[in-house]
Formats: C-alpha cells, structure tokens, sequence
C-alpha cells in the first residue's frame, strides 16, 4: 500500500509539474504575442505619421521663366523640409483649397504684380487660412537703392492686400535681353535696369527655409 500511494504521488506531482510547465510557456508565448503586437502599433503610427506631410503650394506668375525657377527652388527647398510642396504656373488655376498651406509670388513689371493680384482677389476665402508667405521678383532688388526697393516691396504688398503674412521674401531677377521684345528693351534702357542674372539662390533657399519653420 505505501508503495502504491507513493506511485500515486510521484504521477501526480509529475502531472502538476507538466501543468506549471505548459502555464509558463503558454504566459511566455502570450507575453511574445502582446509585444509582436504592440510593436506592429508602434511602427503603424511612425508610418502615420510621416504619411501626414504638410501639403504647400507654390502658386507663382511668370513672363519669361526667371520667377518660374525661383518658385521651383522655394518648391525643393520645402520638400527638404519634409512638406509636400509643388510649383504650380497660375495660368494653370491651382485650387489653394486642396493644399494646407499656400506661397505666391510673381515679377513686378510696370510696378505692380498684377498675376498675384487677381488670384489672391479670386482665392481670399481660402487664402484666410492658408496664406503663409509671399515674394516678388525684381530688378530694384538688385541695386542699393532704398528707394526703388521700397516700390517694390510696395507692389509685394498691394499684390497680396489684405493679407500680411510673416514671411515675405523680395529677390532680385534675371533680365535677359534676347527674350525681350522691342517695346520691353526700350524700357529697360529708359529705366536704366541693371542687365543679367541678378538671383541669389542661398537667399531665396534660406527664406524658404524660413517659411516653414514652426513657431
């Protein structure tokens, strides 16, 4: 008889070992599975995350390409900077409601930026919210000259009226005489306007840069 309850106890402490021993490795295999879990989340919002970039449009009036390329870079630099930014021409009707955030800039000619001015008059009820820097091209940012530069910031600023946005950029253009016609070359020669590619790139890359940053 004592041999037998002994036999008794030795299965059924072996059972309750077995027992422990499946507990401890099934806890083991629900604590990998809860870790599995939680790190497919973690990764799950990283890509959420980068997949919300801030879309910016670049709305921009051109006449002979020169603010085109100037637009284009603003565009680059802000892709940098993690936005999702394109350069769209005008002419092409952007809608700056598809965007989060918009920039315009254009030429002064004839002292005014007339381009900007119409599409900021057509889009004001979008651009209330989404206005987040301007800039204009022009020859009399290429001379020390206080007084031009003022014109120009002038026709920056009745351009984008009624809006006052943080950055406004002014930067100097590019006048190249072949593409002129004959009216536009004698104006150039009346005026007396400094001929050449006047664009400083570190300058319009650095105000692009400026343009997004966060408060």
């Amino acid at each position: 008889m004592e041999q037998a309850r002994r036999g008794v106890n030795r299965e059924m402490n072996g059972r309750v070992a077995g027992c422990g021993k499946r507990f401890w490795g099934l806890l083991s295999l629900c604590f990998l599975f809860v870790c599995l879990l939680a790190g497919c989340a973690c990764a799950a919002m990283e890509e959420g995350v980068e997949g919300l970039k801030e879309r910016v449009l670049v709305a921009y009036e051109t006449s002979k390409g020169s603010t085109a390329e100037i637009a284009e870079v603003i565009a680059a630099e802000l892709r940098e900077g993690g936005c999702e930014a394109e350069a769209v021409d005008i002419k092409d009707s952007p809608l700056p409601g598809d965007y989060d955030h918009v920039v315009v800039g254009g030429p002064i000619y004839m002292g005014s930026i007339k381009g900007v001015k119409g599409f900021v008059e057509k889009h004001r009820a979008d651009l209330e919210e989404r206005l987040i820097g301007a800039f204009a091209v022009g020859m009399s940012f290429a001379v020390p000259d206080e007084e031009k530069q003022a014109e120009g910031r002038k026709a920056l600023d009745e351009a984008i009226a009624p809006f006052a946005p943080a950055h406004l950029g002014c930067f100097a253009g590019k006048i190249d005489m072949e593409k002129l016609s004959f009216f536009e070359k004698t104006a150039v020669k009346m005026v007396k306007s400094p001929v050449g590619d006047f664009r400083d790139w570190k300058a319009v890359k650095e105000w692009a840069r400026e343009v997004i940053k966060k408060p």
